[in-house]
């Protein structure tokens, strides 16, 4: 897995590129940390490049998103894929996390 981060206008866009499982889970986890840790709180995730992902995967966004929502930031989700969003409605994710068809909107909820 690749993760690709660009910071703008004091939002963070990660994006994931392949499978985000439980070989690469660590990585991802890693990356969000870093962004919560370095300030940046207002995190876009944008799964545009993601073509997989595990329980593993969103038990990791489950605890970054309550890291940011401690430090008065959130994590937004952009840009899945048809097999991606079928994973977040049928675990129920999708009720737990804001989700945008692409990262401009998402960028805009933050505005």
């Amino acid at each position: 897995m690749e993760i690709t981060t660009v910071v703008n206008d004091n939002i963070a866009i990660l994006m994931p590129k392949g499978r985000i499982d439980s070989i690469t889970a660590n990585e991802f986890d890693t990356k969000i940390t870093e962004l919560l840790d370095s300030g940046q709180t207002k995190v876009i995730i944008d799964f545009s490049g993601t073509d997989f992902i595990s329980s593993a995967g969103l038990r990791i966004l489950l605890l970054k998103a309550k890291l940011a929502k401690s430090l008065k930031g959130k994590i937004v989700l952009s840009t899945m894929s048809q097999s991606i969003s079928e994973v977040f409605e049928v675990s129920g994710f999708s009720t737990l996390f804001t989700i945008f068809k692409t990262v401009d909107a998402a960028e805009k909820a933050f505005m």
